[in-house]
């Protein structure tokens, strides 16, 4: 689908790859607007095509281009060049162009860089050619490559190494971003980038960091075709986020916003952590009333519970204990403790009177018996023991040491 040239120009194409099965073709590239012609070298005519036409077929999936040599099998002598007819838009023509420049140069090195000095071309479509110096080919590459495709896919222009010279294909605008780029980018080998008029790019987003020094860039950057890199902006340390496209540079900036977050969160949540693990454990120091984690009905609730682990002087101990005790919340904490008390103590008693006239049964094992209350001995006197009753309720179960 298309217009009606796109149409033609694409059956045209299709033909050419059927009759290319049969064997060699000829095409007229004299007069027509869609192609290119690259001369290469004949000795690097399979480093270029690669196993199965594997290199070709890369190139063209990565532009959107269809190339294919036009000379014959033997219509070459060695030493002599090959003519490769690159089809398809401006855009992908040229860059499929640079790429196979990239790869001739780098197996017959001065192929194309013989005689190319620096330029800007001021035309509206063109190609710029910046000199590298030193190892800054290297740094600006990265590895893979990555660095290179970071800044081509930021400005979105068309980004070559060809030798030792960067050519920079697509509009004015696009060339002056990616030549720009490429400016920060080599600063950053020497130290902190200056930048004070970020204000006046309108491919620039100013981000306040605070201390945030580039822990998942790399990754923001890949998923955004954005290129990210801390700058001193005005005297003050800025993170700069470099776009053409204001929508990735949104995302972009979302994603570094959320990962500064996390990382505050992260480092709250230890710190509380690490905090926790020092203090000492300790019951509650509330003042409000007893706070146990239950009644314990054998003995009153201990006012002095919430003291443990601390070194207090024992005349401020003396002093909050009897404030304590004499507030109200002790006071129904210990009238609970009383009434429940005396509830156990009369069950107590009414389930010894019951279990003691089966106390010489046989089916009560020596161990049973061990661990019931035993009453005083009858040759006690029934005054003692009534007074006895009364004033101490019955304790449930004695442990019994067994001997080994």
């Amino acid at each position: 689908s298309g217009t009606k040239s796109q149409r033609r120009r694409a059956a045209e194409y299709l033909q050419w790859i059927m009759d290319q099965l049969k064997g060699p073709i000829h095409v007229e590239t004299k007069g027509r607007r869609d192609v290119t012609i690259l001369d290469v070298p004949q000795d690097c005519i399979g480093y270029v095509t690669g196993v199965k036409r594997a290199t070709l077929a890369k190139i063209e999936e990565e532009f959107g281009a269809f190339m294919m040599f036009l000379d014959r099998k033997g219509d070459t002598r060695v030493g002599e060049t090959a003519k490769l007819a690159i089809f398809g838009t401006r855009r992908a023509r040229r860059g499929a162009e640079l790429k196979v420049m990239s790869t001739v140069e780098g197996k017959s090195p001065g192929f194309f860089t013989k005689g190319v000095e620096e330029k800007v071309d001021d035309a509206r479509w063109g190609t710029d050619i910046v000199l590298f110096k030193g190892d800054e080919l290297s740094y600006a590459l990265g590895k893979d490559g990555m660095t290179k495709r970071k800044l081509s896919r930021a400005s979105s222009c068309l980004m070559s190494y060809i030798g030792t010279f960067a050519y920079f294909a697509g509009t004015r605008d696009e060339r002056s971003r990616a030549r720009r780029y490429l400016k920060w980018l080599l600063h950053q080998r020497g130290g902190a980038v200056r930048v004070d008029d970020s204000e006046k790019y309108k491919d620039v987003t100013e981000v306040k960091v605070m201390g945030y020094r580039g822990s998942g860039l790399r990754t923001i950057e890949e998923d955004t075709s954005t290129f990210l890199f801390v700058a001193q902006c005005s005297g003050q340390e800025r993170l700069l986020i470099c776009g053409s496209d204001d929508t990735a540079r949104a995302r972009a900036e979302q994603s570094l916003q959320d990962i500064i977050s996390d990382l505050v969160n992260n480092r709250d949540r230890d710190r509380d952590r690490d905090r926790d693990r020092r203090r000492p454990r300790s019951r509650s120091r509330s003042p409000r009333g007893y706070r146990g984690r239950g009644y314990n009905y054998d003995s009153p609730p201990p006012s002095h519970r919430r003291y443990q682990g601390r070194r207090i002087h024992e005349r401020d101990l003396i002093r909050e204990r009897e404030a304590y005790t004499s507030s109200a919340s002790y006071k129904r904490a210990y009238e609970e403790w009383r009434r429940r008390y005396r509830r156990r103590s009369v069950s107590s008693e009414l389930s010894y009177t019951s279990e003691s006239s089966h106390s010489s049964s046989p089916e009560i094992s020596r161990r049973s018996r061990q661990k019931r209350y035993r009453p005083p001995s009858s040759s006690s006197s029934s005054s003692h023991s009534s007074e006895s009753s009364e004033s101490t309720p019955p304790r449930r179960h004695i442990r019994v040491k067994r001997r080994r």
